[in-house]
């Protein structure tokens, strides 16, 4: 089994030529806890950090790169279908490396750039549940949008804390918006939420449906979700890199097999893929080595569903 990490050969917990096969055949088993894609998608990046990843992932995940593209859409799009948007408050996590860059580093430039006046920004943590200091802080303000740098719990809390004390606004927020238990945990007080999103678990691709009919065979009560998604793909693009290579497969081939890996990965293009708007991903193996090229879709709340919005998609709602 080829191992792309240092643990020993035969640790059936590497990633290797029959796991990974076995998780393309099969990869509903991966969705029922969020640690399984963590862990394959960090067994993932072990490969890339032989040569591809090493000093590029940090900056890939916590850099203004990736979420100022992110950022930048849903602003357009703010400012078309909701000019009233005149001042913001950013709440961000500050346990969490990527919410951090991306309430810190992103959205703090991009709202000045769109001529949104940040009138507050208030830090949390990462398991924080009492939201009404956070958001009363922020009343005060009276903003109209607010920015999250955040993942779905706290997210939710602070929807419910807003509703609570009736501060209505428009959030805004970044891929940690993009799971499903965010609307059923803050339920109406989440509607008209906007978030950039690669992955629409309503797509009518066949790849998606095949993906979604097999996940809930599996798991009929869970929510398709990104993640997972985002997981299944990396997992596809990396059994088609060790086919391609043509590995030895053996512990005294193991860095060479790495090596030719490595490259086959940095050579895909316009891999079948659940996560990318266009069904398709490339790797680009240049200035930004190892980041993946995908086309992103603006989803908005609405009635209590994740629905995409913009470029012939539904209409985006009307807030006020």
């Amino acid at each position: 089994m080829l191992s792309l990490s240092k643990r020993a050969p035969d640790d059936d917990r590497d990633v290797g030529v029959r796991n990974i096969e076995s998780f393309v055949e099969d990869p509903c088993r991966y969705e029922r806890a969020e640690l399984a894609p963590a862990e394959a998608i960090e067994n993932f990046l072990a490969l890339l950090t032989a040569d591809i990843a090493r000093e590029r992932h940090d900056e890939v995940l916590a850099g203004d790169r990736v979420g100022g593209l992110v950022v930048r859409r849903e602003h357009e799009h703010l400012k078309e279908h909701y000019p009233w948007v005149k001042k913001a408050a950013i709440l961000t996590d500050i346990k969490d490396a990527y919410s951090k860059s991306l309430g810190h580093d992103t959205f703090r430039p991009r709202l000045k750039q769109f001529e949104i006046e940040v009138v507050e920004e208030v830090d949390y943590l990462t398991g924080d549940t009492d939201f009404s200091a956070h958001i009363t802080k922020i009343k005060a303000k009276k903003p109209d949008m607010i920015a999250v740098g955040g993942t779905c719990v706290e997210t939710a809390n602070m929807m419910k804390e807003a509703q609570k004390q009736d501060l209505r606004v428009l959030w805004v927020g970044g891929v940690g918006m993009g799971n499903a238990r965010v609307v059923e945990n803050a339920g109406p007080a989440s509607e008209g939420a906007v978030h950039n999103a690669t992955y629409d678990k309503d797509a009518t691709t066949e790849m998606n449906q095949s993906y979604v009919k097999r996940l809930l065979a599996k798991v009929p009560n869970e929510t398709p979700h990104w993640p997972a998604a985002n997981c299944y793909d990396a997992m596809k693009m990396l059994a088609q890199a060790i086919k391609q290579a043509n590995v030895g497969n053996t512990p005294k081939t193991l860095e060479a097999d790495r090596k030719k890996v490595r490259d086959a990965l940095a050579s895909i293009k316009n891999s079948p893929a659940l996560t990318s708007a266009d069904g398709k991903i490339t790797i680009v193996d240049t200035l930004d080595a190892g980041d993946a090229i995908k086309k992103g879709t603006l989803i908005q709340v609405q009635n209590g569903k994740f629905v995409p919005v913009g470029e012939g998609k539904a209409a985006a709602l009307k807030l006020r």
